[in-house]
């Protein structure tokens, strides 16, 4: 069974069996989220769809703390480990990578017509 939780915005927590997902944990500054960082229990990977502060949010405090995998586009992924993010995996555009059972693809976005 899957269930998606919205957290306002861009933030969504999906669970699939017993694997939890993050997706864009903007949440302590997020007046719509109802939870904060340090109020997410288990999670076994943050994904991070881009670099704007409203995405990424709060992802590194929250592998951090869960030592969850982060996964991003190559760019945010260096800059994750830089910072000194463990378990990081960095994905492109059009890949697929596995992660503890889940797939992650990554796939073309467009808000305007081309």
């Amino acid at each position: 069974m899957t269930e998606i939780t919205w957290y306002g915005h861009a933030a969504f927590k999906i669970q699939i069996a017993d694997k939890i997902v993050l997706i864009d944990p903007y949440l302590n500054k997020n007046p719509a989220s109802p939870v904060k960082a340090e109020d997410v229990g288990k999670v076994d990977i943050v994904f991070v769809t881009h670099d704007h502060g409203d995405h990424l949010g709060d992802a590194f405090s929250i592998c951090e703390k869960t030592n969850a995998a982060f996964v991003a586009a190559s760019e945010l992924a260096g800059f994750a480990e830089q910072k000194g993010v463990r378990n990081v995996v960095d994905m492109n555009i059009g890949g697929t990578v596995e992660i503890n059972g889940v797939k992650l693809t990554v796939v073309q976005a467009c808000t305007r017509p081309p």
